[in-house]
């Protein structure tokens, strides 16, 4: 029996927009607050990207959730199964992991589904954000929002200190083996579009100013809000069902 309360998306394929995707931690709990764990969920990111041909452009692990900025490659790319080769291939080597070392974290994490079925949950359940990206502008500063995040959390003072992002990749152009490959995109890839070219010039001169900004920013700064006119983003929920507002590390504690 279906769940008549469970959040749905509809996800918009298209070859030709890129798609900025937001995932949760089950109940927002911050479970990605170690490397080993942000490792899997790297190299899983990188596998689902291979094989459902997306190029990514932008990422970051925050403690609660993950962005991501991605780009299909094909008309068969599917971003629900993206999602899927990601979410699940880490959360069952995390499960085995946390099993192995009899942690009380595999009870926490257990729910019940339905009357005698129990399941693993790392991830919040339902398919999260999901927004079209298609105006340089709007791209520009969904990076840049990106980046910002650990900032805005106060994980780091700039962008290019927190490992676990592509800020160092953009900005730096700087290649980690335990980071998922990334690319930027192509500037073909706005003629395709149907993008004028000096809007692409405009993104550019825009891009710049967002690395001028990246090294300087000061922790407490609020990052930039989409200013597309050709999309209405969608606001983020504001509290999440079961959110505890708890800031301490739990996964760290089972390490």
């Amino acid at each position: 029996m279906k769940d008549p309360h469970r959040k749905k998306i509809r996800h918009f394929e298209n070859t030709r927009h890129l798609h900025e995707l937001m995932f949760s931690c089950y109940r927002r709990m911050p479970l990605l607050t170690n490397d080993p764990w942000r490792g899997i969920l790297a190299a899983s990111l990188n596998t689902a990207c291979r094989e459902e041909s997306f190029d990514l452009v932008a990422f970051v692990f925050r403690p609660e959730h993950v962005h991501l900025l991605v780009l299909p490659l094909t008309s068969d790319s599917s971003l629900s199964r993206l999602l899927a080769r990601t979410k699940q291939p880490t959360s069952k080597q995390i499960r085995e992991f946390l099993g192995e070392n009899n942690s009380p974290l595999v009870q926490q994490l257990t729910v019940q589904e339905r009357p005698g079925k129990f399941c693993f949950r790392f991830w919040q359940e339902g398919p999260g954000f999901d927004r079209n990206l298609f105006a340089p502008a709007a791209i520009a500063s969904s990076i840049d929002y990106i980046h910002m995040n650990p900032v805005k959390r106060g994980l780091c003072q700039s962008a290019v200190d927190f490992k676990w992002s592509s800020a160092r990749f953009h900005l730096r152009d700087i290649v980690d083996p335990d980071l998922p490959v990334l690319r930027k995109p192509d500037p073909e890839w706005f003629h395709t579009t149907g993008v004028r070219f000096d809007s692409v010039l405009h993104w550019q001169s825009q891009w710049h100013t967002i690395i001028d900004r990246h090294d300087i920013r000061p922790a407490s700064a609020t990052p930039p809000k989409c200013r597309s006119t050709q999309l209405t983003p969608a606001r983020l929920p504001v509290c999440w069902p079961g959110r505890s507002g708890r800031r301490a590390s739990i996964a760290s504690a089972v390490l």
